[in-house]
């Protein structure tokens, strides 16, 4: 369409909706249901009970990834996090790039109570003891079809038994950050990811553990997922 007059002080498009070619709106930074809208309610959310001090909250069903991220290829945009099914998360991510992709979302970085409770209280989400293939740590090589044992990201969500109550890949894949401070002085210096990533061993892949690094650490295997405040 174009842009024409409409009254005596007014513009409007000339373009009709098509409704017809409506879809469900997806997080990839177009407008899918056609209601000039980008992106709205298109994230895949998971209610958490809370516990204590902590609120019922909602967090992102699979690892952060960007709009136009898929199965083969991370993305590259910053415009917000998204949370999709089936495409590679994003990793490479420093905490305030994370934490601004969830603001940015209408969220906010998962506090470390919120990460535990969706984790759970047992080793694993999944349950006490290790299962060596259920998450993609050391011993799951995410690439059969090549010779040797390949350590990689994969695709959230793609490894069906590595989900607790809706929430996938909180063992491995890739480390997540949380809002938690680790720093000796209590000055942000220092935050706690979680989850541990692809080439884990078990011990850094169980809900309990906890890895201090610096804001700006931005590796590979770090990535994020968000909560509701």
């Amino acid at each position: 369409g174009e842009i024409i007059c409409d009254g005596n002080a007014d513009t409007r498009c000339s373009a009709e909706a098509h409704p017809e070619n409506a879809e469900d709106e997806r997080c990839n930074g177009a407008d899918d249901d056609c209601d000039g809208r980008v992106d709205e309610d298109s994230d895949a959310l998971v209610p958490v009970a809370g516990a204590g001090a902590v609120a019922d909250f909602w967090m992102y069903a699979y690892e952060a990834s960007r709009v136009d991220a898929t199965a083969e290829a991370a993305g590259e945009s910053f415009a917000r996090a998204c949370s999709s099914p089936e495409v590679l998360p994003w990793a490479s991510v420093d905490y305030d790039t994370a934490r601004v992709a969830c603001a940015a979302a209408g969220l906010s970085l998962c506090t470390g109570e919120q990460w535990s409770l969706a984790c759970g209280a047992a080793a694993f989400p999944y349950g006490a003891a290790y299962q060596p293939n259920t998450c993609n740590g050391q011993d799951l090589d995410a690439d059969p079809a090549t010779p040797g044992n390949q350590d990689h990201a994969v695709a959230t969500g793609s490894l069906a038994r590595c989900v607790r109550g809706g929430v996938h890949d909180l063992s491995g894949n890739v480390w997540e950050w949380s809002l938690e401070d680790l720093s000796a002085e209590g000055d942000g210096s220092a935050r706690a990811l979680r989850g541990g990533a692809f080439g884990n061993i078990a011990g850094g892949l169980t809900c309990g553990f906890r890895l201090a690094a610096p804001p700006a650490a931005a590796r590979d295997n770090v990535g994020f997922r968000c909560c509701t405040p």
